[in-house]
């Protein structure tokens, strides 16, 4: 039978190194995926994906009352990737690149043709800083499924929700990374 992560963080509190591999490796696509939307660098990412998992080790003794163990480790990776952002920044340039060859060529700004001329790895950065913008309840979902490539029910497993809640997390993400991703060729062009 499997540990809960209550379990699981209870085992580790009481010096047991083998319950926080569990825990990694439960959660480690899902910090992975949060802080390479962050970022946009698969090397800062593994990078924030380490120091996130470190600073939960160590500041575990001090996980709330009634918080859950996800949401602390991704409370800790957002705030690392906060000031990795802060301190190196992000660019826009490859969606201001699509944006700009699609006016050239006099077709529609949409996801499909922008998306058409870029280098698949130029894309992906793309879709990580639009995904950025989404709230954290459908961003996280989104990144698991599109980027992860993680089936519902492991969503549900890793977030905590309801198979219910995933899907409307995952269809109203997609219609407001749409909206978002629309917004931005505006202001990139």
């Amino acid at each position: 039978m499997a540990l809960t992560d209550g379990e699981l963080v209870a085992k580790v509190l009481a010096g047991d190194s083998e319950a926080f591999a569990v825990l990694f490796h439960k959660y480690a696509r899902t910090v992975h995926a949060v802080a390479l939307a962050r970022t946009t660098r698969r090397p800062a990412a593994a990078e924030l994906t380490r120091r996130a998992f470190e600073q939960v080790y160590a500041d575990l003794e001090s996980l709330p009352d009634g918080v859950r163990f996800s949401q602390f480790l991704l409370s800790k990776t957002a705030d690392i990737a906060t000031g990795y952002v802060r301190d190196h920044g992000r660019s826009l340039q490859m969606l201001r690149v699509g944006s700009r060859e699609a006016r050239r060529s006099g077709t529609a700004l949409d996801f499909r043709t922008v998306m058409k001329d870029l280098p698949s790895e130029e894309g992906a950065l793309v879709c990580l800083e639009v995904l950025a913008r989404l709230p954290p309840t459908y961003e996280v979902p989104f990144l698991l499924r599109h980027l992860e490539g993680m089936g519902y029910a492991d969503i549900a497993e890793v977030t905590g929700q309801t198979l219910a809640e995933v899907r409307t997390a995952l269809d109203s993400g997609r219609r407001l990374f749409e909206r978002e991703f629309k917004h931005a060729l505006e202001l990139a062009g």
